[in-house]
């Protein structure tokens, strides 16, 4: 290979070496600057990071002309000093959410403005002050703290992604992906970070005068709007997910506490506990966003509308047959008496179940007491568009659906567990 035709070669090797160097930067250069639709990762550009590179430095030099004086013996000082340094840059920035808090007590030690903003309205001025456990939902405070009793006996720095639910003052509880960042050579302070470009939205209304939502726009994307409504009484939305080969699947978040911050615990006769789809070989379908609506509701009849969003594991590809549906409802003791007298748990099984990987559906149901027994009147499937099932929960009116009707067992039977 002559000197002229290895030329182009380097040329290329050296842009690749480049871009590869701008995507390790964009990873570890805080955002200064407002991200303008990039193409790194933060959504700023190649321009920005440099900008952001030389604030970075110089926040970095400042205060080490103090520490110079002083002679190191161990490298803990510098991890302390650089997470104060990353620590005062992101209560800076504008473009990502954090929060800073103490790791022996919980309680929030500081806020950027990103964070209070995603948060939404609090009975209180900011969350300075307050434990972390008051912004998650009490099921997931045991897994956070289990977290950070792993990382006390850690070395170095560990991202560990997790799907939290936070609560709004103006809403109630959103399923959100967030980062915990925590450090063994700082004890004292550990960090989460909010990555609004990964988080869940609950349904909304669509923006007036049409259009479709920028991705700039995450904060209103936030904003929890509660629907209640003579034809929709109570709504909540709630998180599942399992891991490849479990068979069990979690439920965030309850009717009765949603309706609990809200003053309406009267309402409270009826709780979906628990929907899961499994495969035959003991696979679990992972739901990403399951709510409830009740349509209707009588002394011995209730119609209840579930959305869901499937989501098949990789080694299904984007198409999967033969899954089996389990609805399992509790009821309250003025509704589907049992023999017994407590309240029931019914569970209800379709076979020849067909889906497709990213879906969005509709379960409708229609249940009936007859003596000591639930039957099904009514049950079948309805699909939305993804923007349908983002900005609406209600089923627009001008456009039809092709309903499938589902094969249930006729008669739901009491059952103490789930079969496998």
């Amino acid at each position: 290979m002559t000197r002229k035709e290895r030329k182009p070669l380097r040329k290329r090797a050296q842009r690749s070496r480049t871009r590869l160097l701008h995507v390790t930067l964009d990873e570890l250069v805080p955002v200064y600057s407002e991200p303008d639709g990039g193409k790194l990762r933060s959504g700023r550009t190649v321009t920005q990071l440099l900008h952001d590179l030389v604030s970075y430095t110089k926040s970095l030099m400042s205060p080490v002309k103090h520490v110079k004086k002083e002679p190191r013996t161990t490298r803990e000082p510098e991890a302390a000093l650089r997470n104060e340094t990353i620590r005062r840059g992101m209560l800076s920035c504008r473009t990502e959410s954090m929060l800073v808090f103490d790791r022996s007590t919980l309680r929030v030690e500081d806020a950027n403005d990103g964070m209070l903003r995603f948060l939404g309205k609090l009975p209180f001025k900011g969350p300075q002050g307050y434990s972390l456990l008051h912004l998650i939902h009490p099921m997931e405070q045991g897994r956070i703290t289990a977290l950070l009793r792993m990382l006390d006996h850690q070395d170095g720095r560990f991202w560990m992604e997790t799907e939290i639910l936070r609560f709004s003052g103006n809403g109630g509880f959103c399923g959100s992906r967030c980062s915990l960042f925590c450090s063994a050579a700082d004890s004292k302070r550990g960090f989460i970070f909010i990555e609004p470009c990964t988080s869940l939205c609950l349904p909304r209304s669509p923006p007036l005068g049409g259009g479709s939502r920028r991705g700039g726009d995450f904060e209103r994307c936030f904003q929890f709007e509660e629907i209640c409504s003579s034809s929709c009484p109570l709504e909540i939305c709630s998180l599942l997910s399992s891991s490849l080969g479990s068979t069990c699947v979690g439920w965030y978040g309850t009717i009765a506490h949603f309706l609990s911050l809200h003053q309406k615990s009267d309402l409270v006769d009826q709780l979906l506990h628990e929907m899961k789809i499994i495969r035959r070989s003991g696979v679990v379908l992972r739901m990403i966003q399951l709510w409830c609506r009740v349509t209707h509701r009588s002394s011995s009849e209730i119609s209840l509308q579930i959305y869901f969003r499937l989501k098949l594991p990789v080694l299904f590809g984007s198409h999967a047959t033969d899954w089996q549906l389990a609805l399992d409802i509790n009821f309250s003791n003025n509704f589907a008496m049992v023999a017994d007298g407590s309240s029931g748990s019914f569970t209800a099984w379709e076979l020849d179940f067909d889906c497709c990987d990213d879906e969005f559906r509709i379960l409708e149901l229609k249940l009936k007491e007859n003596g000591n027994r639930l039957e099904c009147c009514h049950s079948r499937f309805l699909y939305l568009s993804p923007d349908e099932f983002h900005y609406s929960g209600y089923i627009p009116s001008s456009q039809t659906l092709e309903p499938k009707d589902m094969k249930f067992h006729q008669v739901f039977s009491k059952v103490s567990q789930v079969p496998e």
